[in-house]
């Protein structure tokens, strides 16, 4: 069983972005900063030819 372990953070706009890898496969967690009332979003998909953290996908982190 692999475990899931965070490799680096940044945090901009609002929002915490956690860099994490589950074994050899890598993701990223966006969750609203501290304080706000928002829940967290894991969006786990392919960039569709870019990279996981291209506007297309880290702007859905920031949606809603």
């Amino acid at each position: 069983m692999h475990s899931l372990q965070f490799t680096a953070e940044s945090s901009s706009n609002g929002m915490v972005e956690r860099d994490f890898t589950v074994g050899d496969v890598p993701g990223v967690l966006w969750s609203p900063a501290p304080g706000t009332d928002r829940a967290p979003l894991v969006l786990m998909a392919h960039g569709g030819g870019n990279h996981k953290k291209h506007p297309a996908m880290s702007g859905r982190a920031g949606s809603s």
